[in-house]
């Protein structure tokens, strides 16, 4: 069966909610404290995962950092997703708790940008 070039070209068009256009986010913190605890040598750490939305999807990129600084997370984030295949165009969605030094990720991101803040706890 030969299709004609107008049902060829609807075939190809680029969808709402084409999943090789969105790009989630997964970031979180966590505070280390030294093992001595009359040491003052505690940091912050910054887990994330960077990935395409899609329920279920369990391939994705992931770093850490030790680094607060806003533009270096923002650095460490943009180089995953480019490896995910962003290209600076796309949905991206940012999922945090409300810790303060990624509040502000989400504005420093390529627009549009959503931010979800996960609200739940664990037992």
């Amino acid at each position: 069966m030969t299709l004609s070039k107008m049902e060829r070209a609807s075939l190809e068009m680029q969808l709402p909610g084409d999943r090789r256009k969105e790009f989630v986010i997964s970031i979180d913190t966590a505070h280390v404290r030294s093992a001595d605890p009359n040491s003052g040598r505690n940091f912050e750490l910054v887990v994330a995962r960077c990935g395409h939305g899609g329920r279920g999807d369990v391939s994705g990129r992931y770093f850490a950092t030790s680094s607060s600084d806003q533009t270096a997370i923002r650095d460490r984030t943009l180089h995953a997703l480019r490896q995910e295949g962003y290209r600076g165009f796309g949905d991206v969605t940012v999922i945090s708790d409300g810790a303060e030094i990624l509040k502000r990720l989400p504005r420093a991101m390529p627009k549009p940008t959503a931010h979800i803040i996960d609200c739940s706890t664990s037992p």
